[in-house]
This record gives structure tokens, sequence and C-alpha cells, in this order.
């Protein structure tokens, strides 16, 4: 979402909206109206939109894969069920930050697991990687493949999940060809003088 700036979130950096009997649920358990609600804040800029970002975790086997048609096809009941959805959720977020929260809501659009398979070609639209449910965690695909000098980086690959481990799987990757070229990086950055 794109809210005016003049919506007051206070100190307020993350909000969730749940209550003690839901969050208890199986994600394949929740609904629109059930699911817990995590809203993230972005710094406030003067003068420009602030981005929030509302997550819920409805799954990717969504009321028959959010009804998508044979192939993956977004058709109408997708859409239908998409805007269903959207209503829904906006609906239980006004209701906890108030009426006015959504008169400064310049723009909102939902993404569900299908969109993010659609564009990222990621598995039942994954956006994190790999499950890090205790059971799953730890699988990841290597950085080094058999073919020379192709390597892997991001969220399927170590360490994985986010934002955070695709810059971590760059890094421990770079770190590696380095070492292989017997590059000392850190050295060469420490004797490198920006006012030569």
């Amino acid at each position: 979402m794109a809210v005016k700036d003049s919506y007051d979130f206070g100190n307020a950096e993350c909000i969730v909206i749940t209550d003690s009997k839901n969050y208890r649920k199986r994600p394949e358990d929740y609904t629109e109206n059930t699911a817990p609600v995590v809203i993230s804040i972005y710094p406030k800029r003067e003068g420009v939109c602030r981005p929030v970002v509302a997550m819920i975790p409805l799954t990717y086997g969504y009321e028959e894969n959010w009804r998508s048609e044979a192939g993956k096809v977004r058709g109408e009941a997708y859409r239908e069920l998409k805007k269903r959805v959207e209503a829904a959720v906006l609906s239980r977020i006004s209701a906890h930050l108030g009426g006015d929260f959504m008169s400064t809501a310049e723009y909102h659009e939902l993404s569900t697991p299908i969109t993010f398979e659609r564009y990222t070609y990621s598995q039942n639209g994954s956006y994190m990687g790999w499950s890090i449910e205790e059971q799953k965690y730890g699988k990841f695909m290597k950085q080094r493949t058999a073919i020379k000098d192709l390597f892997l980086v991001g969220q399927w690959v170590f360490p994985g999940f986010g934002i955070a481990g695709v810059m971590a799987s760059g890094y421990y990757l770079a770190k590696e060809i380095l070492k292989d070229e017997c590059i000392d990086l850190k050295k060469e950055m420490a004797e490198f003088k920006l006012w030569q």
C-alpha cells in the first residue's frame, strides 16, 4: 500500500492483527477473515506516500490454488477471489487502525502466491525460498555447479531465506571466488587511498 504521510502510525514499525485463537491455526486452515495480518511500516519521508506492506499467510493451495484454471491460468474466478480477499483484509486493517486509515491509502494491490510464481518462477509462489520449518531447515542448493564458471546465489541457495539470506549468499560466494583467485580484497581495499 501507499499511504499518505498525513496518517500517523506513531512510532510503530510493525502491527499484528490476530487473536488468541486464530494465530495457533495451521496456515492451511486460515481464511482471509482468520489469518493473522502482519503490517510492516516503512520510514516516513515528507511529501511522499509511505510504503506499508500487509502480509497474510494464505497458502499456495488456498481455495483450490486460488481458483486458477488448468495450466495455472488466472481467469475471472481467480480475479473475483483476489478482490474478495483484498476487500476482507483491507476491512480488517481499517477496523483495527480506524476509518481514517483507508482514506489515506492512495494505492493498494494484493499479490498472491500465484502472482509470485508467475513473475518469479518460484515453486509454489515462495517469496522467501525454502521453508524454515525445523524439519526442512538446511535444504539449500549449492552455490557451485557442475558447469564451469556457473555459480548460483539467491533465496534457494545457501544460506537462503529472504533478503538477508540472498545478500549473504552472494557475499559468501564472492569470498570463495576471490580466495580461489588468490585475491585478498580486504587487504587491497585497506591499501587503496581514495585521495591519491
